[in-house]
């Protein structure tokens, strides 16, 4: 019992520390390259430099007066270290459908990455 139990506790440290949390910036946005204005969530703690750091664990900001999660239609991250796109970002932003990164160290993105990130992308095939 006591062995199940510490391993439990041990199993449980190591998937939130290889988690990332993420502070966002809330605003209403123009995006020059689409030409329109979004609800954005701009990063300003959080970065992703591991495999096994993907995983975003929580998003944290104070959002604009009656606006909430389900409302963010971007996500800008800007001079962050990321190497690698975030997993699990659709499970916070369910209406997202446009990402503004650059000049993260982003080494590659492949279609699995966007699938995760971008609900509405899954959905063309």
């Amino acid at each position: 019992m006591k062995f199940s139990i510490l391993f439990f506790i041990i199993g449980t440290t190591i998937s939130i520390i290889n988690a990332v949390d993420y502070k966002c910036d809330y605003n209403n946005r123009y995006i020059s390259f689409a030409d329109e204005t979004f609800y954005d969530c701009k990063l300003v703690k959080g970065t992703i430099d591991d495999e096994s750091e993907r995983d975003v664990e929580s998003i944290t900001g104070r959002h604009l007066r009656k606006l909430h999660n389900s409302k963010v239609e971007s996500l800008s991250i800007k001079k962050k270290i990321h190497t690698l796109m975030p997993h699990n970002v659709e499970s916070y932003f369910e209406n997202l459908i446009c990402l503004d990164i650059y000049e993260v160290g982003l080494k590659e993105i492949h279609q699995e990455d966007l699938e995760q990130c971008l609900p509405f992308w899954s959905s063309k095939k």
